[in-house]
């Protein structure tokens, strides 16, 4: 709801003598349709338009949806417009309870106590008119850091990197459990969510290989998963203290051996944890770290892995992650996480 002002009205003539039977006509603006108004802060109570002044000559308390704007005349009793007795484009605002809704256009700001006093100060746009940029601050009472600030949506959805203090933010989960079932290959993409974004976390967690013991390896795509690289000279690695290199016969790709049994009542799912760092160009390798827990043996022989590999060949940017088997199949889930800081 809102008010059209926050003290009534009084119909009076040119000498501020009261006028008998006034009344106030209000139009949406720049039409002659009556607006919609109301008795009551809830707008549930509708008064008639003109609207009646008393025999005093003051005016009820006047109520529309937040944001209305109208065009408005005093009258005397038989409807007769006032002489120099109306105006254009006048806003309802909002009293002290009840929703705000307002739209500021392409370049609106709006601000809750001029930055000064009662902080929060919140913004939107660009004051500049570039249609680029633009900034809000959450904080404590006169510019203090708050005590604590709590979000609660089903989803978030941000373009632009969030800061703590100045300091970057560590990154949003993108994905929650995508999840995929005895699947040859999963193909997961690095998405940037915000511009310039070039390191990720992957999750992938309740792990099971299709086979008694199996291999998962890894590629890299540059070209938006159209293409993994595949070649001899793409790769280099190492594992504990198991060493290989992609030329001269050694393994084509990022060779991940993570050996988890199939899922029974007894053994228990794997969780390998992989980092990537790309670059955005040029001669710069792509670089892979991983650790993988799991246990064995009808759930009685822990194993841990580390392990590293580098995508080779200057490519660029990588934009997805390929995991898969020499043979069988693995079923889990994954979840990713943009990493800030490292160069966007």
């Amino acid at each position: 709801m809102a008010a059209f002002t926050r003290t009534p009205l009084r119909v009076t003539d040119s000498a501020n003598a009261v006028i008998s039977g006034g009344k106030l006509r209000l139009y949406d603006a720049g039409t002659t349709n009556l607006t919609p108004v109301f008795s009551d802060a809830g707008l549930t109570t509708p008064l008639t338009n003109p609207v009646v002044a008393a025999s005093n000559g003051w005016l009820p308390m006047i109520y529309a949806a937040e944001g209305t704007a109208v065009d408005g005349a005093f009258l005397d009793a038989s409807n007769n417009v006032l002489s120099g007795q109306s105006f254009e484009d006048s806003v309802f605002v909002g009293d002290n309870s009840g929703d705000i809704e307002r739209d500021f256009g392409a370049n609106g700001r709006f601000s809750v106590n001029a930055d000064t006093g009662g902080m929060p100060n919140v913004e939107f746009g660009d004051p500049t008119g570039d249609d680029t940029g633009g900034e809000g601050r959450i904080g404590g009472w006169a510019g203090t850091q708050g005590d604590a600030l709590e979000l609660d949506f089903a989803t978030v959805s941000s373009t632009g990197a969030l800061k703590e203090r100045g300091k970057k933010l560590t990154g949003v989960v993108y994905t929650e459990a995508t999840t995929f079932s005895a699947a040859s290959q999963v193909d997961i993409p690095l998405t940037e969510n915000v511009d310039g974004v070039r390191a990720w976390d992957i999750d992938v967690f309740d792990l099971y290989l299709g086979a008694t013991t199996g291999n998962v390896r890894a590629l890299l795509s540059y070209d938006g998963g159209l293409s993994y690289k595949s070649g001899a000279s793409d790769y280099q690695g190492i594992i504990y203290h198991t060493n290989f290199t992609a030329a001269g016969g050694g393994s084509p790709d990022a060779f991940i051996d993570i050996g988890v049994s199939p899922e029974t009542a007894t053994n228990k799912p794997g969780m390998l944890r992989l980092r990537i760092i790309t670059p955005d160009s040029g001669a710069s390798a792509t670089r892979l770290a991983w650790t993988l827990d799991a246990l064995l043996n009808g759930g009685t022989a822990p194993e841990t892995q580390m392990g590293s590999a580098f995508g080779l060949g200057g490519y660029g940017r990588a934009t997805h992650v390929r995991l898969y088997l020499v043979s069988s199949t693995i079923t889990g889930a994954y979840r990713v996480t943009p990493l800030y800081g490292y160069g966007e």
